[in-house]
Formats: structure tokens, sequence, C-alpha cells
């Protein structure tokens, strides 16, 4: 990239898009209008992107301004269990099962007159998902062992990665709730498809720690691909201000920064499984084209087939028919 490229990348100012979230890329400002059109009108919405890409704080900005005056409720759907699921959302009554000692009112009771957030929703236990749809369609909740049906005034803001559409077509997700979640859909850009604001996110991350990044960072910063989208970011600078003398982050403390970590000797099932995770993801937004995929993973054809390989992944049950 050329110093005058990266000039003009670090003459932007941010734009106002509201409070917690820096941007000054045109596609996040429309994806940050529509959901600001969609807060107010009460229906539900379907925040769609790629880990990292903000979803939870749009969440949170749609909740502040849709002028309802319940509690925003965030539920990770992807930590509920299938055998506590029904029960953490909508609640039971007090002797409804062995240790039951108390009533609970359950997530979308705690979030009524508010926002009930469900991160991860393709996450949901398939079981859990038909009740679900039947509290979106009636506005009613029955908490387990009370024969009462209470009413609910739920708005639910959920979010999901674009890999939704192909679980879709595979069944292993159900298109009935899907229609009733995505009355309104925000698609969340990837950095990859907002570089302009790297830098301004960089710099904002940097000051949050007392640091500040020094010019010559801003070539490894913009170049890089940032397949863990703003979220990777952020943890780039804060492990390069670990490193930082005086808060001068420059280019060797944002190289050391950038060096892939060492997986934990007693967390190598649970690297192994992310790491799948992660090139299934690819794959799916890839449509199991292998040329881009080495372009976002930066090994070469031979490695990543290896690595396609050692996962149990092929490309072809990606491609589209």
């Amino acid at each position: 990239m050329s110093t005058a490229a990266v000039d003009a990348r670090l003459s932007l100012v941010p734009a106002d898009p509201g409070p917690e979230i820096v941007t000054v890329s045109e596609v996040m400002l429309d994806a940050i209008a529509d959901a600001d059109r969609y807060a107010v009108r009460g229906l539900p919405i379907l925040l769609v992107g790629e880990t990292g890409t903000g979803k939870d704080l749009l969440a949170r900005r749609i909740h502040a301004r849709s002028n309802r005056r319940g509690a925003l409720i965030a539920v990770n759907c992807a930590e509920l269990r299938p055998e506590q699921a029904a029960n953490l959302l909508f609640g039971h009554k007090r002797g409804a099962f062995t240790g039951a000692t108390e009533s609970t009112e359950g997530f979308v009771r705690r979030s009524s007159r508010g926002t009930l957030f469900l991160d991860e929703v393709t996450s949901l236990p398939f079981e859990t998902q038909p009740t679900l749809l039947r509290v979106l369609e009636t506005g009613e909740v029955t908490p387990f062992g009370d024969d009462r049906v209470l009413r609910v005034d739920l708005r639910v803001v959920a979010a999901a990665q674009p890999s939704i559409r192909q679980m879709l077509l595979s069944g292993e997700a159900r298109m009935d709730l899907y229609e009733r979640l995505a009355v309104s859909t925000v698609v969340l850009p990837s950095l990859r498809e907002r570089p302009d604001d790297i830098w301004p996110l960089a710099t904002n991350f940097a000051r949050q720690h007392g640091a500040r990044l020094l010019h010559a960072t801003a070539t490894a910063l913009l170049d890089y691909h940032w397949p863990g989208n703003v979220r990777e970011l952020k943890s780039v600078i804060q492990r390069a201000v670990a490193h930082a003398a005086e808060g001068c982050i420059g280019g060797v403390e944002i190289a050391r920064a950038m060096q892939p970590r060492l997986a934990l000797p007693d967390d190598t099932e649970g690297n192994e499984r992310r790491e799948r995770h992660r090139l299934r993801e690819l794959c799916i937004e890839t449509a199991g084209d292998w040329r881009r995929l080495v372009e976002l993973t930066r090994v070469s054809r031979s490695t990543l087939y290896r690595q396609l390989r050692d996962h149990g992944l092929s490309l072809r049950q990606f491609r589209h028919s």
C-alpha cells in the first residue's frame, strides 16, 4: 500500500453513529441507519454478521432507541443446554419439579416491555424452538408446571452468523422461526468490507488503554484481513499495549501482537473444535472456493487442503449446486 493511500485512510474523521460504535464506513453507516429505522417499530429484528462484527453493540443501540421501558435481557443461546433451555427462557412454577423451591419468571417474562436479545440464535436447542415460535406469534407464555397463560409484551432482537442461510437449506434451522425473527433484517459487514474503519477503531482501542498508535503501524493493520473482525482487532491492540513502552505502540509491538498465540496444553480439544468451526464458517462464506480461502487464511493451497482434511472437511460439501 502506498504512503498516499495510508495517509488518505488516516485522515478520515469518524462520523457519529452513536455511542460505542466507531465507524466512517458507508456500508456500516447504512447498517446502523437500518437498525435505527427498525428500532422504533417494535418488530423482531435479525442481525446477521460474522463473529466479532458488533452484533451485541447494535442490539444494545436498538434497545436504547426503541423507547421501550423494560430491560434488555441478553441470552447467548450457545450456552443454553437442552435440558435447561425451556426453564431458563419460559420459567417455572414453585414445586413444578424436585428442587423448584421458588417460582422463576424466565428470560421471556423478564424482558417484557423491554428487549430480548438472542445471540447465536441458531444454537438454540431444536426442541425449544417451537415454544419460542408460539410465544412470538401469540405473545403468551406458560411457565413449566403452571396452568396459567401469561401475556408478555415481547420484542426480540436475534443474532446469527451468515451460515444461517446454509443451515436453513440443510434443515438445521427452522424456517418458520427464521421467518418470524427476520421480519426486519440488518446485515453487518465484516471488517474486510469496511477497511476505512480499521484505523479509527485501532486508535480508539489504544486510547481506551491510555496508549497511542504510531504511524508505522498503519500498513500492517490496514493490510491484514482480520478474520476475527473488530473483536480480533481489539485483542491485538490490547496485546500490543502490554508490550508498548510508555504507551507508544509501534511496528514491533503490533507485529508481536499479531503473531498467532500458542494453544494452551490443557485446551487442545477446545482449540481444535474452535479451529474446525472457524474453517467451516470460512468454507460456507466462500461457498467452497479454494482461491478465496487461500486469500482469507493466508496459507498455501496444499496447507489449506491439509487443514481441511485434518478437520474432516471437504470443499465439495460447501459448493452451491
